[in-house]
């Protein structure tokens, strides 16, 4: 192990929001604490969708929870809030986190008794949330909806909910609480409960998939959300702001647990403990509890400070800022806009709000303005929040007695800045399309050109690396498993002990490696020769599979901006590898076919011959003597030949035999009727084992008239070998014989039957000459 730790960051869905908020704060914190991050999007565990056809082999990403080696990892920060959201179970639990093996873990989002966790206070949050509908709002009838209840934030924040009632001195009534599965919400739950109780005020929700559900259902019973009934939800995510009216909720910034949980691992390495972190919570009103933010009378008021010659400026500034910046200042980027935004204020509230206007200039303002709107700045503020302070600003101005000279120079510098935030988020959108457009089109000639040049060679693999360098990715390390591993959904996964390193791209140059080198531990991927471990880095691990077939992994730098296209980059690379394992399939058969043609072709009559006898009697088989039979009649035809004889036979006494002798004497009798009908025809014909005691032959004759002369022949041959065998038992046979005149329409299976008729008949009179 290098110097610099190297974390992993086990993570439930990259393109979960909550999730990907989280990585944000990780990358941000390991840039910081210059340490090395390993991200392992997986999945979720147990999720009640796993028959749904569009996401059945969505449990092959949990395969990374397996891949935690002491060797290349120091300590694992586990999403297990998000991965086990759904899974109760101790022991369940308990054998997950034993994939990690004897790396520390510190455990995101949950308690666990085992290892070191962090997570947020869910209690404060609603109680806060609760104080503020019963003393704000004075509700008395305060619901809740809980979405899938099963795991421990759940349980939490129903029993705060329950507790911070009692604590307003509320009753807890069971009638008040809804609870609905994660498949479809509380849609209908919440519905039949707001119908049997419409004095029902106010309705906090468990989590944002809840608090859909209850916007949905309160409007299913005709109530509008904020004046009728408010609605609080839970984690803050982004789409709070973005729901109609906008969510009131509990915040739960995942961007800071991110960038918290690496901070407490590094403190974990180096104070050599385990830590219990819990991060407060906060009540965030909207316009869902009938808040109006931007309204003098509410969140803006302290704005009426501008109005007094005598305001602190510098101090309004910064509330305005901290009111404006919906992001927590946790990294130094967030730091840095703060910053930018609280200069900014100053100088407009300097120049606008003293009774100078001699400050800085109207101008100098608007370029500060537009610089921080094209560099960044629109990444922490809302831009509806912007417009609605920039009317509370003029509506301040024009109040004190401003002359319209000054007021129409105010107004063109608000509509220059909400110009500069349309045409950043405008320049924002068209960039994010090109990005898209640029992304899409280089990850599908990935697949394109193994589709249309083959992918049979080695350097089939470094093609896919080069085709990915557009995506802006410098680093990268392509493992493939020797062969494809069967990866089952109900079956645990255990990772093979080698893997190969086809080919790595090192600070964007492309690196095949020699067969003979490529093979190395599964453990050492981020430990071997060509893994640069000096350098610090951050990697997101992509899972290469196929239906329930494991194919390999890939390394690689992509930025966050991109980790929205991890997903589908990885389906791509899946199919570009995977295409590759069947051409190369392919080649393989085509060369082990040819390969083995001359031997084929050496083997040919060998082989035929065999498959043509039979094992018992050294005669031919059935399949053997049709075939033979056949070429037979060709060439008797051929040659002008009058006729053909054709007979069947099969042993009278066999079954006496096995009976009373048993089944080796009864495969040596068959072996003697072999040879007695082998010397009787075998000169000048052929004799085939039909199966069992059954027997056939074919002569061709030059004139008819020898059945006879055969029929004797047989009987002597019989007897004499009677005479000769020292066995108990005797030989005894039956024949039919027939001659056939050669013609064209001749078939051999006809004459068979034909014969065997014959040998039916042998066989009446045989059984009437011994009954007199």
């Amino acid at each position: 192990m290098g110097t610099r730790a190297t974390i992993g960051l086990y993570i439930a869905n990259v393109e979960d929001a909550f999730c990907n908020s989280l990585c944000r704060g990780a990358f941000s914190a390991a840039k910081e604490e210059d340490v090395s991050l390993l991200v392992f999007p997986g999945k979720y565990l147990r999720r009640h969708c796993q028959e749904d056809s569009e996401q059945i082999c969505e449990y092959q990403h949990n395969t990374f929870y397996s891949y935690c080696y002491e060797e290349g990892i120091d300590l694992a920060v586990v999403n297990m809030g998000s991965m086990l959201c759904r899974v109760d179970n101790g022991k369940i639990r308990s054998e997950f986190l034993k994939r990690f093996r004897e790396v520390p873990v510190l455990a995101v989002a949950s308690d666990e008794d085992s290892c070191s966790y962090i997570k947020y206070d869910n209690r404060t949050g609603i109680r806060d949330a609760v104080r503020f509908l019963c003393r704000e709002k004075r509700c008395s009838h305060i619901a809740m909806a809980v979405s899938g209840a099963g795991s421990d934030d759940i349980y939490e924040r129903l029993n705060a909910y329950k507790d911070s009632l009692m604590e307003n001195s509320l009753p807890v009534e069971d009638e008040l609480i809804a609870y609905g599965a994660l498949t479809d919400g509380c849609t209908e739950p919440v519905q039949q409960m707001l119908r049997h109780r419409p004095d029902i005020e106010a309705v906090i929700c468990s989590d944002e998939a809840a608090a859909e559900g209850v916007y949905e259902a309160v409007r299913g019973v005709g109530r509008t959300i904020g004046r009728d009934i408010y609605v609080i939800g839970f984690d803050g995510m982004d789409d709070c702001c973005r729901m109609t009216p906008p969510l009131a909720s509990i915040g739960v910034d995942a961007s800071r647990l991110g960038y918290e949980s690496i901070k407490t691992a590094c403190r974990m390495l180096r104070e050599k403990r385990k830590m219990q972190v819990v991060l407060k919570t906060k009540f965030e009103p909207r316009e869902s509890v009938g808040y109006q933010p931007y309204d003098l009378h509410g969140g803006l008021a302290f704005l009426h400070d501008l109005v007094s010659r005598n305001a602190d400026l510098k101090s309004v500034s910064s509330s305005v800022t901290d009111f404006i910046f919906h992001e927590p200042v946790w990294d130094y980027q967030a730091e840095y806009q703060k910053k930018l935004l609280c200069t900014f204020f100053q100088k407009l509230f300097d120049r606008y709000f003293d009774g100078l206007m001699k400050r800085s200039s109207a101008e100098d303002i608007y370029i500060q303005f537009r610089n921080m709107a094209s560099r960044g700045m629109m990444g922490y503020v809302e831009p509806a929040g912007l417009f609605r302070l920039f009317d509370v600003l003029y509506q301040i101005f024009c109040v004190q007695n401003k002359t319209m000279t000054e007021r129409l120079e105010f107004h063109n510098l608000l509509e220059k800045f909400r110009q500069c935030i349309m045409d950043g988020m405008s320049a924002g959108q068209f960039r994010a399309r090109r990005k898209y457009a640029k992304m899409y089109h280089a990850t599908n000639l990935i697949t394109r050109d193994i589709l249309m040049f083959g992918g049979e060679s080695e350097d089939s693999y470094r093609d896919v690396l080069d085709r990915m360098k557009p995506l802006g990715m410098k680093n990268g390390y392509l493992y493939i498993w020797e062969e494809p591993q069967e990866c089952n959904r109900m079956e645990s996964w255990h990772a093979p002990e080698s893997v190969l390193l086809k080919v790595f791209q090192k600070d964007g140059e492309l690196v095949k490696l020699p067969r003979v080198e490529q093979k190395m531990r599964t453990c050492d991927y981020v430990r071997n020769p060509y893994f640069d471990r000096e350098k610090r880095f951050t990697y997101l691990v992509i899972d290469i599979y196929s239906k329930s077939q494991q194919l390999g992994f890939y390394l690689c730098d992509l930025e966050y901006e991109n980790l929205h296209y991890a997903e589908f980059l990885t389906y791509q690379l899946s199919a570009a590898v995977y295409l590759i394992h069947l051409y190369q399939c392919q080649r393989r058969m085509y060369r082990e076919l040819e390969e083995s043609q001359e031997q084929l072709k050496a083997n040919h009559m060998e082989s035929e011959m065999m498959s043509m006898s039979d094992e018992l009697t050294g005669l031919l088989n059935r399949y053997g003597f049709m075939c033979t039979a056949q070429k037979l009649i060709d060439c008797a035809k051929a040659c002008g030949q009058a006729a053909v004889i054709v007979g069947c036979a099969d042993m009278d006494n066999l079954k006496d035999i096995n009976g009373v002798y048993g089944h080796e004497e009864g495969d040596a009798a068959i072996r003697a009727a072999a040879g007695i009908l082998e010397e009787t025809f075998g000169t000048d014909g052929i004799v085939g084992r039909m199966g069992g005691d059954e027997f056939a032959v074919i002569l061709p004759q030059n004139k008819k008239g020898d059945e006879k002369r055969y029929r004797k022949v047989l009987e002597e041959v019989t007897e004499s070998t009677n005479k000769e065998c020292t066995k108990p038992y005797r030989i005894q046979l039956s024949m039919g014989i027939g001659e056939f005149a050669c013609r064209e329409d001749m078939e051999i299976k006809a004459m068979l039957e034909e014969a065997g008729d014959l040998l039916y008949k042998e066989k009446k009179k045989r059984k009437e000459r011994s009954a007199e």
